[in-house]
């Protein structure tokens, strides 16, 4: 592998397969090009795929991010995947999953490149202010049960070149920060092995606790002002106050402490 920066790296189902050793990430598609890697596992997962089982694309075209909007993603410079689980969790709980891989994605990233991630709730990853990784997780539910989460993850590795405008201002990505970032492969084994050590609890009490807690610590948000877009329509301001056992944010206004389900963090204040 070539971790050079700008120089593309050996991604392939091989250099994959070689450093991924865990339980999550097995059994593998590779896909030099696809449109959405989460596209490609959610078909999967509904034909049967295993809990484990992993989408990983050299080149994803058309990826998406929360509420409909692209993720962009030039060839050659972002990891993106997406993992098949299968918890044992509450729909009501879903949003601890969207937590865990975050603390997961931050791990891995300062595991293979030393940096020091941290994580705008809710499922945003940065460096120094600026989106490095997004989350998207898409659930199918039947009968009040959750039977699959397709977790999609996508890392901005190589330097963004020709990005738009509203891109460039909010985006980072890891070689912006280090000379030699990682090669991809070695970057996704990092953030699956962080995920199996928070997920092989998924079961237990001490599931929520933990990644809670993590994700406490590594929160850039908490303790800070901050106007929320809700996912039902309008806003909120407040101060972020912490987060739920559920992985909810809790705000709190000038007349109430808010529980937040489901939103996005459009602007943050020092305090």
């Amino acid at each position: 592998m070539t971790d050079d920066r700008g120089a593309p790296d050996d991604l392939n189902a091989a250099t994959i397969e070689a450093v991924v050793k865990g339980r999550l990430g097995r059994p593998l598609r590779y896909l030099d090009e696809t449109p959405s890697t989460n596209s490609e596992a959610l078909g999967w997962a509904q034909a049967g795929a295993p809990e484990g089982a992993l989408v990983v694309a050299g080149h994803q075209t058309t990826g998406r991010g929360r509420w409909g909007r692209e993720w962009f993603s030039p060839a050659g410079t972002a990891l993106t995947f997406s993992l098949v689980l299968r918890p044992p969790l509450d729909p009501s709980s879903a949003g601890l999953l969207t937590a865990a891989v975050g603390v997961a994605c931050a791990v891995g990233i300062r595991s293979s490149s030393a940096l020091r991630p941290r994580l705008k709730w809710p499922n945003d990853v940065m460096l120094d202010g600026r989106k490095v990784a997004g989350i998207l997780l898409e659930s199918r539910v039947e009968a009040g049960r959750i039977r699959a989460v397709v977790a999609g993850v996508g890392v901005n590795v190589k330097t963004l070149t020709n990005a738009p405008t509203d891109v460039a201002e909010r985006a980072t990505a890891i070689a912006d920060h280090v000379e030699r970032p990682p090669s991809r492969a070695l970057l996704l084994a990092d953030i699956l092995a962080g995920l199996e050590d928070l997920y092989r609890d998924a079961a237990t009490a001490g599931f929520a606790r933990r990644v809670i807690e993590e994700a406490t610590g590594l929160s850039e948000v908490l303790g800070r002002g901050v106007m929320v877009r809700l996912a039902g329509g309008g806003s909120l301001e407040g101060r972020a106050e912490r987060l739920t056992s559920r992985g909810e944010l809790e705000v709190r206004t000038e007349d109430a402490l808010v529980t937040v389900h489901s939103g996005e963090i459009e602007r943050l204040r020092t305090s």
